[in-house]
């Protein structure tokens, strides 16, 4: 039989370890099976899947950014037995420069209260910053995106969380890998890995 140490049995428990191809993401998240057909990105969609054998449903709206400041997005789930609701807008650098300058995610995950503020980072057009709570979980991330790259960096609930999503047009075409660890709550996870595929 073998024998883990404490350190190794907490990696395996936290990998993260996903793929994403035609429409569907499928993999391990926090040591759990993942299987969401989902496609994006959709600025307005919906999902049907689960995590570790409990449901998972989703459904969003992301308005336009054409000619306006103000972008209205919008997000109603469940996860296993959690009820899901967050919205925001953002506000964006003006009606001819789609360029995000602040957003509030507020609403609830479950019976917690979410109140996350967004704005970009150094490189204004590849680099956002996240900070806030889900209920007493505190989250203070940075999200890199690239062409072809995007990275998620940071600490949730007082724990180091790291996940790369690289993007291929090439061999296999139109797959997405995600990989990383994530000791985080898995809701916010698996949140959060649908938000990378938006930006690839």
């Amino acid at each position: 039989m073998a024998v883990f140490g404490h350190g190794t049995m907490r990696r395996r428990r936290d990998r993260v370890d996903l793929t994403y191809a035609d429409r569907l993401l499928t993999g391990v998240l926090a040591g759990a099976r993942v299987e969401l057909p989902i496609d994006v990105p959709a600025s307005t969609g919906w999902t049907r899947g689960c995590y570790d054998d409990g449901p998972v449903t989703a459904s969003w709206h992301i308005a336009s950014n054409y000619n306006v400041s103000e972008q209205p997005a919008s997000l109603e789930a469940t996860f296993i037995d959690q009820a899901v609701a967050l919205s925001t807008t953002f506000m964006l650098r003006d009606r001819r420069t789609p360029e995000l300058v602040t957003a509030t995610v507020v609403g609830n995950v479950g019976d917690d209260a979410v109140v996350v503020n967004i704005a970009p980072g150094a490189d204004q057009a590849h680099t956002f910053c996240a900070d806030g709570h889900v209920g007493s979980v505190r989250l203070a991330v940075i999200a890199t995106i690239d062409q072809e790259q995007a990275t998620v960096g940071g600490i949730v609930d007082n724990q180091p969380v790291k996940l790369t999503a690289t993007g291929s047009q090439h061999t296999p075409p139109n797959t997405i890998s995600i990989q990383g660890q994530w000791p985080g709550p898995a809701n916010l996870g698996l949140l959060m890995t649908t938000c990378l595929l938006y930006f690839l």
